[in-house]
């Protein structure tokens, strides 16, 4: 499994077409009595990052060093985008304005069940400024930077010239460079390290209907590399995943099934995700795994938006486990896990126990302890304690058995085993900001209570306990 660690030390250039894209949400229930066209009911309005520039949002969210590279508007638009980048950590002395220039800005209607029913494209048609002084800077934006992206949406920036000068610019300063496409252009991406199309643009560039499965896209990569001169061709494929050429290998990486809520952006995603695990020298197949679970994660969401690394370092530890196993971690795992979800601004609540033989108020607990926080970890006594606090014949269940029933609820999001009589070395480390008991406590005879910004007593179900229900049995 690969360190995301290393991503904090890539220093990574993006360069391409920076734009702003806006969202308008609102509820239908009715036609416009003008028209036979729908009226929206606004009801909330956002701008995030678009283009290149949701490139580098994805990337400052993974913590690497990113330096935008490239031209926005001198309106309100580029004022807007340019401190966005900067609110993420973008190192945006490189990312200039120019006065005669608008923003292209994409604005996105969306009504009833997140359905998008028009799309608003601004400023697509003012001419693209002059980049010859911009590009006279290149070189010192990309000193030091371990990879570079050229985001092309073909919007402008990335003409024959400009893009010719940049690939040559890394080459020179021995810098990798991947390339997402959106010009059928090819030519000037010739010599890149790495190209990105999407199967409809592979398939423009093939010249000739093909289908989306495996034969037909290995049949046509040897050829276009060949041709381009481009050695790592990577076709992304939606719901069929990724397909990889290296030069000489030829390998098919599933998509894993999701419930697809907007493809806005995915693209992005992925290229962010590759090239950082590049950057950070990964190997080639890990970097495309990743990235392929990276855009998994952002098409569940709403609107363009990012992956964190939190989620990321998540999604790539379950796939290399049980989903539910996934879930039970030791200590420095677990540590790790919560610091990424603190550095994302979730909230993590800790309730613990022996949770041996799972009943209705164990149930009811753990609902109530998932209401408490954006993250619930269960930390559970393991059998030697259990059998310190309980008695010979305990636990009935051992810690694993234990362990997995409660990671295998929805409502929890990680499970640790602990040996001390009670959690507050544990809690100590996790300095969780909810810690939750049964109401049968009082807070002053919570354990580890110190530890936590707040205590939660949620309501104590009598009459459940393993204790009861072994008993029970017995006589039964």
């Amino acid at each position: 499994m690969i360190s995301l660690d290393k991503l904090k030390q890539v220093n990574i250039l993006v360069a391409g077409d920076f734009m702003l894209d806006k969202y308008c949400y609102g509820t239908i229930d009715r036609l416009s009595p003008e028209a036979p066209v729908p009226v929206l009911n606004v009801q909330e309005e956002k701008s995030v990052p678009g283009g290149a520039a949701n490139v580098v949002n994805n990337l400052c969210k993974l913590g690497c060093q990113v330096r935008p590279f490239g031209l926005v508007g001198g309106d309100e638009a580029g004022t807007l985008l340019i401190g966005m980048l900067d609110s993420v950590g973008a190192d945006i002395k490189h990312l200039y304005r120019a006065k005669s220039y608008m923003t292209i800005i994409k604005t996105r209607i969306v009504g009833n069940s997140n359905y998008q029913i028009a799309r608003l494209d601004y400023n697509e048609s003012i001419p693209f400024p002059d980049t010859n002084q911009l590009m006279d800077k290149l070189e010192e934006a990309l000193n030091g930077c371990n990879i570079a992206i050229l985001s092309d949406y073909d919007k402008g920036f990335s003409s024959e010239n400009v893009t010719k000068k940049f690939i040559n610019s890394c080459r020179k300063l021995n810098v990798p460079i991947v390339v997402d496409p959106k010009s059928v252009n090819w030519n000037k991406y010739r010599g890149a390290d790495w190209i990105t199309p999407n199967f409809s643009e592979f398939v423009a560039i093939i010249g000739k209907n093909i289908h989306n499965a495996d034969d037909d896209i290995s049949a046509n990569m040897a050829k276009i590399s060949e041709t381009y001169e481009i050695n790592n061709i990577l076709v992304t494929r939606s719901e069929q995943g990724m397909t990889l050429y290296d030069g000489k290998n030829i390998t098919h990486v599933r998509a894993k099934a999701k419930d697809v809520f907007d493809v806005s952006g995915a693209g992005d995603t992925a290229v962010a995700v590759l090239g950082a695990l590049l950057g950070a020298r990964c190997e080639k197949q890990d970097a495309v795994e990743t990235a392929n679970l990276a855009a998994g994660i952002v098409v569940t969401k709403g609107g363009t938006a990012a992956v964190t690394l939190g989620e990321l370092a998540a999604e790539t530890r379950i796939n290399h486990l049980d989903r539910i196993l996934a879930k039970i971690m030791d200590w420095d795992t677990l540590f790790i896990q919560v610091a990424l979800w603190k550095s994302d601004n979730k909230t993590i609540a800790v309730a613990n126990g022996c949770f041996d033989i799972f009943h209705k108020g164990h149930a009811s607990l753990i609902q109530a302890a998932s209401q408490c926080a954006d993250r619930l970890i269960i930390a559970i006594n393991d059998d030697q304690t259990v059998r310190k606090l309980k008695g010979n014949g305990r636990p009935i269940n051992s810690e694993l058995d234990r362990a997995y029933v409660l990671a295998a609820l929805e409502s929890v999001d990680a499970v640790v085993i602990f040996t001390q009589d009670t959690p507050e070395e544990l809690l100590s480390h996790i300095l969780p900001d909810v810690l939750v008991k049964g109401s049968e406590y009082t807070i002053e005879q919570v354990p580890g209570r110190l530890y936590a910004k707040h205590v939660e007593l949620v309501d104590y179900i009598n009459g459940y306990s393993t204790t009861a229900i072994a008993a029970k049995s017995r006589e039964r």
